[in-house]
C-alpha cells in the first residue's frame, strides 16, 4: 500500500517505504524515508516539528529526519508529512503488512551506542489516521538485540572476532585514518583469516562492523592500529636543477623529521657501475631544504643519499635508515 500526501492544488509526493528508525540514541533519533518525487519531510513528535528535503540517486528520492531533544528512556510516538500534508489512510489490521508509524523506547541500549551485549532494543509498532481518529498496537512487541561485536588485533595483523551469539551478523571490516577517512572497507569472510590489509606508516582505527536485520540493531566495534614506518622515507625531492657548475636540490620533510639533523651524501662518479667518490654534510631538515652538491662535471653520475635517525612522529614510530636519490644519470 502507498501513501499519498495531498494539498489543496492538487496531488504531490506520495511515500513509497518508510517511515524507519533508522538510528537513536538517549535524546535523539533519525527518520528515514522514500518518496516517488523531491519535497520536504515533517516529522511531528512531542511539540517539535522537524524537517529535511529530500535528496535524489538515480531517480529515487530519499530523506533523514534528525529529531532531538527527546526525553530519555520512554517511548515518542511521531507522525510524518510530506509537504505538510499528512498521510491520509486506514490503519491495516494487526499483523498485517508493516506499520506506518514506530513508536521507540529511546535507551542507552539503542543502536550502535549499546555498552552491554545482548542488551534487547524494543520498537512497538503503532499504525494511525492523519486525524488520529484510529490507532492500533501490536500485541507482541519487536525485540531486537545488540550483535555485541569485538575484536582484538595481533601483532603480525590478525584480527579475532567475537559476537553476543553464533547467529549475529558480522558484515565487513573497515579501517579509518587519523582523519576519521575509510581508507579500506572489505566484506568478512569467516571461512579465511581475517588480517588487516597493508597500510602505509601512520594511525588508524580498525572497526568490525554489521548491518540491522529483523532481530539485531547494526553494531560496530574499532580498535586502535599503528603502523611503523622508515625516517628516510619522509624525505623526498621536490626539484632538481642544473645551477653554476653544481646541482642544487630541494628537498622536502615530513612533520616528524623537521628539526632533525641528517647526514647527506652524494656520490660523484663518471659511470653508473664505477665507484666515484664521497662528500658527505650534515644537515637539520627544515619542511623544505635546498642542498648544493659539490661542483661537477654535467656528464658525471650524481647520487643523493639521505641517513635520518629513528623520529616519532604523532605517535608514529618512524625507524632509523638511509634513503638513495638519482640526481643525474
Amino acid at each position: 500500500m502507498s501513501t499519498r500526501a495531498e494539498t489543496a492544488s492538487g496531488v504531490h509526493a506520495s511515500l513509497l517505504l518508510g517511515p524507519l528508525l533508522r538510528y537513536a540514541d538517549e535524546t535523539s533519533a533519525t527518520i528515514w524515508v522514500e518518496t516517488d518525487r523531491a519535497c520536504t519531510v515533517t516529522v511531528l513528535v512531542d511539540d517539535q516539528r522537524c524537517n529535511a528535503a529530500t535528496w535524489s540517486v538515480h531517480g529515487h528520492h530519499y530523506a533523514l529526519v534528525l529529531v532531538e531533544h527527546l526525553a530519555p528512556s520512554r517511548a515518542h510516538e511521531y507522525v510524518v508529512a510530506l509537504d505538510d500534508a499528512p498521510f491520509a489512510f486506514s490503519p491495516p489490521e494487526l499483523g498485517e503488512g508493516r506499520p506506518w508509524v514506530l513508536t521507540g523506547e529511546l535507551g542507552a541500549g539503542l543502536g550502535a551506542a549499546a555498552q552491554d551485549l545482548g542488551h534487547p532494543v524494543t520498537c512497538v509498532a503503532v499504525a494511525r489516521n492523519a486525524a488520529a481518529m484510529a490507532e492500533t498496537q501490536a500485541s507482541a512487541p519487536v525485540t531486537m538485540h545488540d550483535p555485541g561485536l569485538k575484536l582484538a588485533l595481533a601483532p603480525d595483523g590478525t584480527v579475532s572476532l567475537s559476537r553476543a551469539t553464533p547467529d549475529a551478523p558480522l558484515s565487513r571490516l573497515a579501517i579509518y585514518n587519523a582523519a576519521g577517512v575509510a581508507v579500506s572497507v572489505t566484506p568478512l569472510d569467516l571461512s579465511k583469516r581475517v588480517t588487516v590489509p597493508k597500510l602505509a606508516a601512520g594511525r588508524y582505527q580498525v572497526c568490525v562492523q554489521s548491518g540491522a536485520t529483523a532481530t539485531y540493531v547494526a553494531g560496530s566495534a574499532c580498535e586502535p592500529w599503528i603502523v611503523a614506518g622508515q625516517a628516510a622515507d619522509l624525505v623526498a625531492t621536490h626539484s632538481v636543477k642544473r645551477w653554476h657548475g653544481l646541482w642544487r636540490v630541494t628537498l622536502r620533510s615530513g612533520p616528524a623529521l623537521v628539526g632533525t639533523r641528517v647526514t647527506l651524501r652524494w656520490t660523484l662518479a663518471s659511470c653508473r657501475t664505477c665507484k666515484g667518490r664521497h662528500v658527505s654534510v650534515r644537515r637539520t631538515l627544515a619542511a623544505t631544504t635546498r642542498v648544493n652538491s659539490p661542483r661537477v662535471p654535467r656528464a658525471r653520475v650524481v647520487r643523493l643519499t639521505v641517513t635520518a635517525p629513528a623520529v616519532t612522529g604523532d605517535g608514529v614510530p618512524y625507524a632509523a635508515g638511509k634513503r638513495t636519490f638519482a640526481i643525474h644519470r
